[in-house]
């Protein structure tokens, strides 16, 4: 595990100016720099709250999820 402190300056996102902690697997420093990272992380958020709400509008009224499958594998 890798973590990284750092303190953004954006005023339109929440925290500014506090330090935060990010968290990741990536241990390469070559393959994601901490700038990188920390610059990557709001859009990949943003992606994750996309999915949530995708997931809770598939779920709602208790629907079952579609999956894919194989037209050769057995239902």
């Amino acid at each position: 595990m890798r973590v990284i402190r750092y303190r953004h300056r954006d005023p339109a996102r929440d925290g500014c100016g506090e330090e935060a902690c990010l968290i990741t697997t990536l241990l390469s420093v070559a393959a994601l720099t901490a700038r990188q990272a920390v610059r990557l992380y709001p859009w990949r958020w943003e992606e994750e709250s996309v999915f949530a709400e995708i997931k809770e509008t598939l779920l709602r009224d208790e629907q079952p999820l579609l999956r894919g499958h194989r037209l050769d594998d057995p239902l």
